[in-house]
């Protein structure tokens, strides 16, 4: 009886030792996990500053005579929808162009430009975006078929 004993309480040692290493490994992917998060949250911020800048330069070359504050409340109130909407497959798409019309309209109605400036300044970073990814797409197509 006292080897039975010793025995389970070695196994019970054993998967004591066992949980807690698996409960550290599991905190250490959470943590990991997080800390991706807070890298994406950060770059999802500076990003949106970059984007904002981008557009207020555009701006201010048609003649725009808002502030930069302003290029940057219509840009994130305009992004909302799509950030929200996204999620939705065929009507994230959507969201997009819903969005690009409200930023077209906060840009023209902040900056005191026409909606056709607006709308130009709005369409032109995303046009350079689409350009670049089509770009790459061709670049590395291009790598894959002399293999």
């Amino acid at each position: 009886l006292h080897l039975e004993n010793n025995a389970l309480s070695f196994l019970l040692n054993i998967l004591n030792i066992l949980f807690v290493f698996i409960f550290f490994i599991l905190l250490l992917f959470l943590l990991l996990l997080l800390l991706r998060l807070w890298v994406l949250f950060v770059f999802v911020i500076v990003a949106l500053f970059i984007y904002t800048g981008i557009i207020h330069f555009i701006i201010k070359l048609m003649g725009g005579s808002g502030r930069y504050s302003d290029t940057f409340n219509a840009g994130t109130y305009s992004l909302i929808p799509f950030i929200i909407i996204s999620i939705i497959p065929i009507i994230g798409f959507i969201s997009i162009i819903y969005s690009i019309v409200l930023m077209t309209i906060g840009l023209a109605e902040y900056h005191g430009i026409s909606k056709t400036k607006a709308c130009i300044t709005a369409l032109l970073p995303v046009l350079v975006v689409v350009i670049i990814f089509v770009l790459f797409i061709f670049y590395f197509l291009s790598n894959l078929l002399r293999f």
